[in-house]
């Protein structure tokens, strides 16, 4: 009896051991805001020196997200995921990670990394038909803004920032990191009001292939991003 119940107990820490050891699901929440407020496509807005802008197109690739405790690497999701502004539910991640693991920061590639280019079109999110494809030669767009601002001396006062490239010296995707709390859902901000009040609107309102511009307007889109911590 002793024995068979010996037995028993080690089955028990067995299947609890299995429980412990299994995945759970962490999600990862990106939220595009214009001046303190959420994003609305296709809505006009002002600048903060009171020019009118509208935004109708928001869409980035964030790739190879990792999370980290206390500066280790936990866990890394080397999925690419295309986040659009237009489809609330292009606008979360959902990372299956290690049951238990702890999360004090985390960090992910704001666009498509060199090796991926380079390996061809893929399906899915990576699919050319999504729009964020350029050609073997240019690769993906990792960032593209579309909308109308008074300062574009353009057909429609219209902007465009197509940003992509990954050949030197213009490789262009760009890895964002910050802390972020300890429970919940990680939610990102993304300040497109930043973005527009910093671009130089009326000097530039159109880039369109890799270059020294798209590199500079690339790094200023990861500045906009900031965590709002996390959704209990």
């Amino acid at each position: 009896m002793r024995r068979t119940g010996f037995v028993l107990m080690l089955v028990g820490l067995v299947l609890q051991g299995a429980a412990q050891s299994g995945t759970t699901t962490m999600h990862v929440r990106f939220t595009p805001t214009f001046n303190n407020g959420p994003l609305q496509l296709h809505h006009a807005e002002r600048l903060a020196d009171g020019t009118p802008v509208s935004v109708d197109r928001l869409r980035f690739y964030v790739s190879h997200i990792a999370l980290h405790s206390q500066d280790r690497t936990s866990f890394i999701d080397t999925a690419c995921h295309l986040i659009d502004a237009e489809a609330p539910s292009a606008l979360e991640v959902s990372l299956t990670v290690p049951r238990g693991i702890h999360v004090d920061s985390i960090s992910f590639l704001l666009g498509i990394d060199s090796l991926t280019n380079v390996s061809g079109a893929f399906g899915g999110d990576l699919d050319p038909t999504k729009g964020m494809y350029w050609a073997w030669n240019s690769g993906y767009i990792n960032w593209k803004l579309e909308g109308a601002c008074a300062k574009c001396n353009t057909t429609k006062n219209a902007f465009e920032f197509h940003l992509g490239g990954y050949l030197p010296p213009f490789f262009n995707a760009q890895r964002i990191g910050f802390a972020v709390p300890s429970k919940g859902a990680i939610v990102i901000n993304v300040d497109v009001a930043v973005f527009l009040e910093q671009a130089k609107l009326g000097e530039r309102c159109a880039i369109m292939s890799p270059g020294k511009n798209a590199v500079e307007l690339t790094r200023l889109a990861a500045s906009v991003f900031n965590t709002l911590g996390r959704d209990q």
